[in-house]
């Protein structure tokens, strides 16, 4: 019998997952009231605007990058991987640099400014005077550079199982792009130069960091050569893995688009805040997750199923609960955070924060699931998911946007989140052959959609806490010492 135990470094790795998170609550709680304060509700919306779109446009690589870090950290732990990296490098260096052209390309596009005032349900008269499509082009390639440092370049300590140096190296960028946006846009009050400083700072960051990189892995140092053909049938094979990141990141930012369009651009900064507000509760649980997958993709790719099996259930147990209790305690002090973080500009909808709390249990559930699939290129799977995800959400969103019925927009989340959990589920059983029982683990989502229901309807919180609390009693019972034979 082998305990299950975390990977070495795991608890580092946690922290400096913790300290992503730190910086990520930061930035919420800073920027909003920064950007409103400097320029305006309206302002503020536009700057949504074109992050969302540029978000968009980065998604054209983003699981290109996933699938070509995926295939170096599995080929890394096989026989003869010299050879093999030397010529996957190459590989993924020709496909990356037509995706980079590719982005260009479409940023060129949209900026087109009766194109970008469509988009937005902005007027060009206020576009122009925002200079919104230079502003847009140098955002654009800003994060184009911080999307291939981050998501490609320092992935490459994976493979030594240093995802630490991944960890604090990302946290050093976000908090770098955290100052300059912040400091910027209350300095100047003018989006361009917002844009411009952000741009200046990623470029600075980006050779040193690459510099770093190429420092401590040696097979950087390989002689790497590629020509077309190789790089497009590269392409070829991670087309699958990128369209379904193409789709997630539609769901996660594009879905602003979408509420804009049915509803209105004035709408649009209370769903991002609504979001945001509680996807900072999901994110106490994923920086849990991600330091456990440099180890996953080792242990699947050395066949040991049941490694996987446990560490998913385990995953489920200790983060249900702690999202259960996180929620539970912090629900009454929502709506005071809420009025002070957006200075009362912002309207509170508490329908609509109490659906999301319930999706964000039903995402967490699906992550883990959802990461293992990603990290093992298992892409046809990601993609059907996102894709039921996405276009749930989007029907229900466009739906009660016919009906003017704004509740809709939680109501909306939280179906896409359920019914592609369900899939998602499915697809594990199916692979693994896994038994029933995993249905389980989901009782306590189940109590805690119970308690928000007769909390929404009867406001009684001592009932809401005492079912959440059975809840959670029912994760700690899951939860026990586990081994792999």
């Amino acid at each position: 019998m082998l305990a299950l135990k975390p990977p070495s470094g795991y608890y580092h790795s946690v922290k400096w997952g913790w300290y992503k998170i730190g910086i990520s609550f930061v930035r919420q709680l800073l920027l909003l009231p920064v950007f409103i304060l400097s320029v305006g509700k309206e302002g503020y919306a536009l700057w949504l605007i074109l992050v969302t779109i540029v978000t968009l446009i980065n998604a054209i690589s983003v699981g290109h990058l996933h699938y070509s870090s995926n295939l170096i950290n599995l080929t890394y732990h096989q026989q003869d991987k010299k050879a093999e990296l030397a010529q996957l490098m190459g590989k993924i260096f020709g496909s990356g640099v037509f995706l980079i052209v590719l982005q260009l390309v479409v940023g060129a596009v949209v900026s087109y400014m009766p194109f970008l005032s469509g988009i937005s349900k902005l007027s060009v008269f206020y576009l122009e005077s925002h200079h919104a499509r230079l502003g847009l082009l140098f955002l654009l390639i800003a994060k184009i550079l911080s999307l291939y440092t981050n998501s490609f370049f320092l992935r490459l300590f994976e493979p030594f199982n240093k995802i630490k140096q991944t960890l604090k190296w990302q946290v050093g960028s976000d908090l770098l792009d955290l100052l300059l946006t912040a400091v910027s846009i209350y300095v100047t009050g003018n989006l361009l130069v917002t844009c411009i400083v952000i741009l200046a700072g990623n470029i600075i960051w980006s050779i040193i960091a690459i510099t770093y990189v190429k420092s401590h892995v040696w097979f950087l140092g390989l002689k790497i050569t590629y020509n077309k053909h190789d790089a497009f049938k590269f392409l070829k094979s991670s087309s699958l893995l990128n369209a379904s990141f193409g789709i997630e990141k539609f769901f996660e930012s594009g879905l602003n688009l979408v509420v804009v369009q049915a509803f209105s651009a004035s709408v649009l900064p209370i769903f991002t805040t609504s979001r945001t507000m509680i996807n900072l509760f999901y994110r106490i649980c994923n920086s849990l997750l991600l330091p456990l997958f440099p180890d996953v993709q080792k242990q699947f790719s050395n066949g040991n199923h049941a490694y996987i099996i446990k560490i998913t259930k385990r995953y489920w147990s200790i983060s249900g609960g702690i999202l259960i209790i996180c929620i539970t305690l912090g629900l009454p002090l929502v709506p005071y955070i809420y009025s002070y973080w957006t200075k009362d500009k912002i309207e509170f909808n508490n329908s609509i924060i109490s659906l999301l709390f319930i999706a964000v249990l039903f995402q967490n559930f699906a992550i883990i699931v959802t990461e293992f699939f990603k990290k093992t290129n298992f892409s046809r799977q990601i993609l059907l998911y996102n894709i039921l995800k996405s276009s749930i959400t989007i029907i229900a969103i466009i739906f009660f946007g016919k009906i003017k019925y704004y509740d809709g927009m939680g109501v909306a989340l939280l179906a896409g989140e359920l019914f592609s959990m369900f899939y998602i589920l499915a697809c594990f059983k199916s692979i693994f052959n896994n038994d029933r029982k995993i249905y389980l683990y989901l009782l306590p989502v189940f109590l805690f959609c119970i308690s928000m229901g007769l909390y929404l309807e009867i406001q009684n919180y001592l009932l809401f806490a005492l079912i959440n609390a059975v809840a959670v009693v029912f994760s700690i019972v899951k939860f026990k010492p586990l081994a792999v034979t």
